[in-house]
């Protein structure tokens, strides 16, 4: 095949019959897949925007399609003569002075100098008074990268709130933020309460993946067919290189693309997929990728044993018993002690299939609380799952367990033992609302995650609320029990656990008193629950540690008040059940 030139490579669409590039990384609002849930989060932006709410946020990880969402906000606002709309690329702002010399530049329409911070926001408050009162219109600020802004700018955005009517606020924000913006709303809470609207964009679904790159293939050809240039399992091996991100799809496809011409091909099969994701994706596929397989092997034969031996205790009697006065008791010896290094790591935690019960009918919150209140006062060890009669209606893929009844081999109900097994409960506990609490801060503590789908399952867990932002100091809010779902790593990962308590409200006070603390790291709580100890709430440092030092490290600098119980564990027992994703949070 003779060499491609220059122009070639640039026009490689056109040898494909299409008309423009497809797999552009540029922001381009035509190329806007309407995915359902960019629909959905576009749909409640331009609903707050024009109810005049004051300010929304969209967060997501990079590459979830933030910037190409703002542009088309922007696109679809151009047309409107009553709407107003401006852009900060960039927030990374070295003072409060040039931030508020930049807005006012921005709103006013002309370069004003010599002002103190005082005059700015003088100037700019007269200015939205006299846009959103005498001329009725709406003025929009719109920030992307928001998680770059300085302190000293979220202070000023919040005192531009305060520019309002008796109807309506003056200036309407919009920031789009990578992740770590959800820390900063965390620490801030005067900030978090004046958010009307919080957005989290995740990755697309395989369907979605499918029909965005059609979608993209169709907007670059005018035929009346665009041609068919992948192959059905090479769009699901694209999806599962890129984990449904979309510019990870848009960059592997392009290359998919070139790759495509160079060989002389007709369409995109999966292994020109994989060939390219070697490529594209080099973060993912490292030249250590053998040592990594030859220790992936190793892990999972560690896994094989502890299997047979837990199948088997007698398999391995010098590990799993030790002989005293005669008798041999079952014991569970220190991980670091008696085991190498690799056997400490946990392969995963599972989450073993158990009967489902029944629905169980909706009552009053109060109704539902006051047994485990009772209960857990009466047995500090245990958190008993409310009565058939009292559970609250929770999400359907909720799993629970039945009490155990053992039986001697005579078909006689075994000898009542000391430590009964416990029963997973369907509640982890519940918060009475103090001053400064948000319904979203709870929910970012205890489940370490604030998504859609699990505010929906607390509210519906909470009839009496209603709404997010309709909790009221005194409130008592339940919080389902559900395991968490998430995928295991095959390499060493280690957690600082600061202290573990029985009660659900005494860890999420300690959590918050380490946020309000300048000097203490983010916390939150991983609930765990077994058979044999029953519920437990563990108070972690948000994240986790790639090596033993870097969490010692940490450790030995925690205050004091954090250091005294403060403990670095490397993973959870098979028989754990955690209701939080112990991955979720920056690892270091």
């Amino acid at each position: 095949m003779p060499a491609l030139s220059e122009q070639t490579f640039m026009d490689y669409f056109s040898i494909l019959n299409l008309d423009r590039e497809p797999f552009s990384n540029s922001p381009d609002p035509s190329f806007f897949f309407q995915s359902r849930q960019h629909v959905d989060c576009l749909q409640k932006l331009e609903l707050a925007l024009r109810l005049k709410r004051g300010l929304n946020i969209v967060i997501g990880a990079v590459g979830a399609g933030k910037t190409t969402l703002c542009r088309t906000l922007l696109k679809k606002f151009s047309a409107d003569n009553t709407i107003e709309s401006h852009l900060i690329l960039d927030p990374s702002f070295n003072s409060p002075l040039a931030f508020l010399e930049d807005i006012c530049s921005m709103i006013i329409g002309k370069d004003i100098s010599g002002n103190d911070g005082h005059g700015f926001k003088e100037q700019i408050k007269h200015h939205l008074f006299q846009k959103g009162v005498d001329e009725e219109k709406t003025v929009i600020l719109i920030i992307d990268e928001g998680q770059k802004l300085p302190l000293f700018c979220l202070e000023i955005l919040r005192e531009f709130l305060n520019y309002e009517t008796n109807d309506h606020k003056l200036l309407q924000i919009v920031l789009f933020a990578q992740e770590e913006f959800q820390d900063i709303l965390d620490r801030h809470a005067n900030l978090a309460d004046r958010v009307n609207l919080i957005h989290f964009l995740g990755p697309m679904s395989l369907a979605d993946t499918r029909q965005m790159i059609s979608f993209r293939i169709k907007q670059s050809s005018n035929q009346p067919r665009p041609p068919q240039l992948f192959t059905r399992p090479a769009l699901r091996a694209i999806y599962r290189a890129t984990g449904g991100y979309p510019r990870k799809i848009i960059n592997l496809c392009h290359q998919c693309m070139l790759a495509l011409i160079v060989q002389n091909r007709t369409r995109v099969d999966w292994r020109l997929v994989r060939s390219c994701r070697d490529r594209s994706l080099a973060q993912r596929w490292s030249p250590h990728r053998n040592q990594r397989t030859m220790a992936f092997s190793v892990l999972v034969f560690l896994a094989v044993i502890a299997t047979v031996y837990m199948v088997i205790p007698d398999w391995l009697p010098s590990i799993a018993t030790r002989v005293t006065g005669g008798n041999s008791t079952p014991v569970v010896e220190n991980a670091k002690a008696n085991l190498p290094p690799l056997m400490a790591v946990p392969i995963a935690v599972p989450h073993n299939p158990v009967p489902l019960k029944q629905p169980q009918p909706t009552v009053p919150i109060a109704d539902m609380l006051q047994p485990v209140d009772d209960l857990s006062a009466a047995n500090p060890n245990q958190v008993p799952s409310p009565s058939p009669t009292q559970a609250a209606p929770i999400s359907d893929n909720l799993e629970f367990t039945e009490t155990v009844h053992e039986k001697t081999t005579s078909g006689q109900p075994a000898q009542k033992t000391d430590n009964p097994k416990q029963i997973q409960p369907s509640l982890l506990g519940a918060l009475t609302v103090k001053k400064n609490d948000t319904l979203g801060l709870m929910v970012k503590i205890i489940y370490g995650d604030f998504r859609d789908r699990i505010l929906k399952t607390v509210l519906e867990a909470n009839p009496h609320i209603g709404h997010a932002d309709a909790i009221r100091v005194g409130d008592t809010i339940a919080f389902p029990a559900f395991p968490a779902a998430f995928v295991p790593r095959a390499y060493p990962l280690w957690w600082l656990k600061v202290d573990q308590t029985d009660v659900l409200e005494t860890a999420f006070r300690r959590s918050m008193k380490a946020a309000r603390n300048k000097d203490a790291p983010l916390m939150r709580i991983i609930a765990q629950w077994d058979h044999q100890a029953g519920m437990k709430y563990g108070i972690y440092v948000t994240g986790y540690f790639f090596n033993l030092a870097a969490a010692e490290n940490m450790m030995a600098n925690l205050p004091a008040e954090f250091s005294g119980s403060a403990e670095i564990i490397s993973g959870w027992t098979d028989q754990t059940i955690l209701f939080s994703d112990p991955f979720l949070g920056k690892g270091s």
